[in-house]
């Protein structure tokens, strides 16, 4: 079969182009064109920036074969795990597929009326902006046949991201040969913690939580509030988040140079703005590291200039702004504490986590090459599922310690490192792997196979929910009730100790005229 030699700044390139796409489309159709056009060519400035002078030596090689495994696997995954509802999907599609239909049927920026009077759209709306502008192409055909082509679409359009994606991580990995990529794909797909041994300890300890595992839990749901998502988790549960963040994530670590790390970063703050938090410390770690070593081999000029660079520059004057000012509009996640307290009283689940965690995966890969990026994730593993915001960490602050919900901030802030790990795992395979000499090599392989419970159990509560819809989280849909309008209050806003809704407060809308993005920027 033939083999494509393919440059890295060429997929670095389609790779980042994609990546601002979503940031492009809100500048474009949420902004007044006095402002947005502006920024628009500020953007695509620092692209140009941040491709022009690449490192052309680099190359990937791939065979036509291996494209099309990637191809159709990527697009299986997406459709097997729920993405645009042509198998079952998981409940938070009960919310998002709204926030989607209001995107294709209502004009740009989206204002409500009737029951949400005053409220205008304020969500990280980003990864639906692209296919949810081409179906609103389609508006003059009907609802039901624009929503169809709706959710086509999105299934295309998360093919593409994740393809670009299983071509950054060949590039890393350095995987050759269509065996290489089915093994590199398999990791993608099924990459997880050990929730198996959390769920045996907490057995062990006589600590299952009263939510426990039922047909229409998670597995990974075992140690209370704590959770690190499975690949195949993060794919069929908050899609719009994820695969951009694992996007910027692959270029982050694929950079030799913090030249376009903003660039990479701010890309996704439209998308995923809690994963950005996860990837900003490795970046901020990543700069500092070459900082000091810059110093030290008396180079600091030259570093500090691949740091301070157009791309850099031009990225943070036209992404920040505005879209932090978006993001910001929502108040329903201004709640953050630590979570030290609850841990200690909770201790035999922040242990049965901890020993199922990734942390174990970490250890066995470390060596002294990658010491650095190790005591990283290692670090983060620890400390992120401490923090608590949002409705967890409104719970610990006003309810019993048992009553904590799981953590959007440990669930989502993770999201970077376990890309990262990931990615170090199949490094460590194609690279260094010895199955029969080396005792960490079968202990990896021990540990992946008790990696599999929760990504199979994804992937099958699909496939069972779309034969049997009674077992379905939530089955597919037509264009009827779908809309935010449509929903109950108490799906929308925050509910206060006593009961009562506070209606400034969402996850999904804000009050326009309390939005300095509304009031000052929105067309």
């Amino acid at each position: 079969m033939k083999e494509l030699t393919l440059e890295y700044r060429k997929i670095k390139a389609i790779a980042l182009a994609v990546l601002i796409l979503p940031t492009v489309f809100f500048f474009l159709g949420w902004i007044r064109p006095l402002i947005s056009i502006p920024l628009t060519v500020l953007l695509l400035a620092a692209l140009v920036f941040a491709v022009i002078k690449d490192d052309g030596k680099r190359k990937v090689k791939i065979g036509i074969n291996e494209i099309l495994l990637i191809v159709l696997a990527v697009a299986a995954w997406c459709i097997l795990t729920g993405i645009g509802g042509f198998t079952a999907s998981k409940i938070d599609m009960y919310w998002r597929n709204p926030v989607y239909a209001d995107l294709i049927f209502k004009d740009w920026p989206v204002r409500y009326e009737g029951t949400l009077s005053g409220y205008g759209l304020s969500y990280y709306i980003g990864y639906w902006l692209v296919p949810g502008g081409f179906a609103k192409i389609f508006v003059f055909l009907g609802e039901e046949a624009a929503w169809n082509i709706g959710r086509v679409a999105l299934v295309l359009w998360t093919t593409v991201l994740l393809t670009l994606c299983a071509l950054l991580l060949k590039s890393y990995t350095g995987a050759k040969g269509i065996k290489s990529t089915a093994v590199m794909l398999a990791l993608f797909i099924f990459f997880s913690d050990m929730d198996l041994i959390s769920m045996c300890i907490q057995t062990a300890l006589n600590n299952l939580p009263e939510v426990f595992f039922d047909e229409f839990r998670q597995f990974e749901c075992t140690t209370c509030c704590w959770q690190f998502s499975s690949m195949s988790t993060q794919l069929g549960w908050v899609v719009n988040q994820s695969v951009p963040a694992w996007l910027a994530t692959l270029l982050f670590i694929n950079e030799k140079s913090a030249k376009c790390y903003a660039l990479i970063g701010l890309a996704i703050l439209i998308t995923s703005p809690m994963p950005l938090v996860g990837l900003a410390v490795f970046m901020f770690a990543f700069a500092a590291r070459d900082i000091y070593t810059g110093v030290k081999a008396g180079r600091i000029k030259e570093v500090i200039f691949s740091i301070v660079t157009p791309a850099n520059i031009l990225a943070s004057i036209s992404i920040f702004p505005p879209v932090a000012m978006f993001i910001t509009s929502n108040k329903g996640s201004q709640l953050t504490t630590l979570g030290l307290s609850y841990a200690a009283v909770h201790w035999k689940s922040y242990l049965a986590f901890l020993l199922g965690c990734h942390i174990i995966t970490v250890l066995l890969i470390i060596k002294k090459k990658r010491l650095f990026e190790c005591i990283l994730l290692i670090g983060s593993f620890l400390i992120i599922p401490l923090i608590f915001m949002g409705q967890s960490a409104f719970d610990i602050t006003n309810y019993p310690l048992d009553r904590a919900s799981n953590s959007d901030f440990c669930m989502r802030v993770s999201i970077p490192a376990i890309v990262i790990l990931l990615a170090m795992v199949g490094k460590y395979i194609f690279n260094e792997f010895k199955m029969r000499e080396g005792i960490r090599s079968r202990l990896l392989i021990l540990v992946l196979a008790l990696s599999l419970m929760s990504p199979v159990v994804e992937i099958a509560s699909s496939i069972s929910g779309t034969i049997d819809h009674s077992k379905a989280f939530f089955y597919p849909y037509s264009k009827s009730m779908m809309s935010l309008e449509e929903m109950e209050p108490y799906d929308l806003f925050v509910v206060d100790l006593d009961g009562s809704l506070r209606m400034e407060e969402s996850n999904f809308v804000c009050i326009a005229e309390d939005s300095s993005f509304y009031k000052y920027l929105a067309r």
